[in-house]
């Protein structure tokens, strides 16, 4: 059976993570571990006594601040608790296994620990307080990205269920890794699956030079066609792709051709998470 990974809070993205890894399971036949963290950089932050917590939507702690930080996590863990039961009865409907973990630390670094444990990880691309992020990508699904040596799903804030997929294809190490855990699903995902493998390059003979690349990778698997988009900019063009076909997900390697691995995600990849309105899986 395969494990997947799934970060809770009560956000809006959140709540669809719950939906998108029971999605996945249905169709793996997959256990799904939730996980909610007590992160200790908001708890110990020395403003926190003083400011709203955006984790704690709702709570009031009180005036007074003896005995703050003890109370303050016993309340989150309480809150999790709510999630993730919340959350297992979502699983228990739809006959999917789970298992709830709560753990104290830091969000990213708490995900990365699980993930040698589990096949898959599903987060949502923001948490709580989204509206004080100014749409930047979140630093936790960041590192995980950065650090988690298994394929990551980030969670848009709507999300249908996948039946058409597109892999962003550039013939790196990366999107040819990527390119084999498509095979992979359409050969284990119950229900009919459809890929087109597309690349976006900037001049004509590059275009058929990786036409040929990609048919010839998918030429003895059925359900994946290929098309090369032309263009100078690579986010602007698998945005208006995606944005003008019917596509459920997004596939892509987390880095591409000369990318810095550890110090930055490919910044065509973290632009183009930042604006999809789709779900997105990177691979590395």
């Amino acid at each position: 059976m395969y494990n997947i990974l799934l970060a809770l809070d009560n956000s809006d993205y959140s709540k669809q993570v719950i939906n998108l890894g029971i999605e996945v399971a249905k169709n793996i036949d997959a256990k799904l571990n939730l996980l909610f963290v007590v992160e200790n950089k908001i708890i110990y932050h020395p403003f926190v006594p003083m400011v709203f917590n955006p984790v704690m939507d709702g709570f009031d702690f009180g005036d007074a601040y003896s005995g703050f930080y003890d109370k303050a996590k016993d309340k989150i863990k309480v809150y999790g608790k709510e999630i993730l039961k919340k959350a297992g009865d979502d699983c228990k409907k739809n006959n999917i296994e789970s298992v709830c973990f709560i753990r104290e630390g830091i969000l990213a670094e708490e995900i990365i620990d699980l993930s040698s444990e589990n096949d898959l990880i599903i987060m949502g691309r923001y948490g709580v307080g989204v509206e004080h992020s100014n749409y930047l990508l979140g630093s936790a699904v960041e590192e995980v990205a950065r650090m988690a040596n298994k394929p990551l799903i980030i969670s848009s804030e709507q999300i249908n269920g996948i039946e058409n997929i597109a892999l962003a294809f550039d013939n790196s190490e990366f999107a040819n890794k990527t390119l084999r855990l498509a095979f992979w699903m359409k050969k284990v995902w119950k229900k009919e699956l459809k890929f087109e493998i597309f690349s976006v390059v900037d001049n004509v003979d590059e275009a058929d030079k990786m036409e040929e690349i990609i048919k010839g990778l998918i030429s003895e698997h059925e359900d994946f066609s290929a098309k090369v988009l032309l263009s100078d900019s690579t986010e602007e063009m698998i945005l208006s792709y995606i944005k003008e076909n019917p596509i459920d997900l997004l596939m892509m390697g987390a880095y591409g051709h000369s990318r810095i691995r550890e110090l930055i995600l490919g910044s065509t990849t973290s632009s183009v998470i930042r604006k999809i309105g789709i779900p997105v899986l990177l691979n590395r």
